[in-house]
């Protein structure tokens, strides 16, 4: 069974708001309880299937499972349909596509058999927001960095904006405050910045995954801040 994720999707809702407790729990031990390892047997089973499903190897773990019955072979079969049904949907969308599941998922793989051309785009989508939330919890793609997104600026107070356009003679409103793009339309570009240059920021872009080549500086993603100096 593959090790479990250090900043696990699960305990997200704890480490997020306390980045420290990931390292504080790293060491206590699973208490998890008859259910959760029922489900756990289920994963294996399922990916088990699966993955005999796909035309790989795979060990059949069913006499390890504490929790086996015909209940759970019959849930983890119907997974396994419900896998492969969008498999095959991928594949009409891209044949040559190499799909992978769950942490499985070979994505610098996937990206140079087609990522995001053509009529992958819907599929690519998919793909791309999964590799995108497993980067930012730690997993690494060979050839891939994770990125600042674009952003526009913003202003930091719309109030003391609409009362420095007025108070220069014009109207800073449509049916809500001019965007900065408008206002700079409105202004001129130099009297833009003179009046309120120092009422706009730039907020974060979204984190984006892109290849090495990109010129934008990587980012420090969570799994980074927790690394040993």
């Amino acid at each position: 069974m593959a090790k479990h994720a250090f900043l696990s999707a699960s305990s997200a809702h704890r480490w997020l708001e306390c980045p420290p407790s990931a390292k504080a729990c790293e060491g206590v031990g699973d208490r998890a309880s008859p259910y959760a390892k029922q489900g756990t047997d289920c994963h294996e089973l399922c990916a088990y299937l699966v993955e005999k499903a796909l035309g790989r190897d795979a060990e059949d773990p069913t006499e390890n499972l504490d929790y086996y019955d015909q209940e759970m072979q019959d849930c983890a079969e119907g997974y396994c349909s419900y896998v492969m049904g969008q498999v095959e949907g991928a594949k009409k969308l891209c044949p040559d596509l190499q799909v992978m599941v769950e942490q499985r998922l070979d994505f610098s793989r996937w990206v140079e058999e087609g990522f995001g051309t053509g009529d992958c785009v819907i599929v690519a989508d998919d793909v791309k927001e999964y590799a995108l939330q497993q980067a930012l919890s730690g997993t690494e793609y060979p050839g891939f960095k994770i990125v600042e997104g674009r952003s526009n600026r913003k202003f930091t107070d719309e109030a003391a904006v609409a009362e420095a356009v007025e108070a220069a003679g014009l109207d800073p409103y449509e049916k809500k405050l001019l965007g900065i793009t408008a206002m700079t339309s409105l202004l001129g570009k130099k009297r833009f910045e003179k009046l309120l240059g120092g009422l706009t920021y730039k907020p974060p872009g979204k984190p984006a995954l892109v290849p090495d080549s990109d010129k934008r500086p990587a980012m420090n993603t969570a799994a980074e801040d927790f690394k040993d100096n």
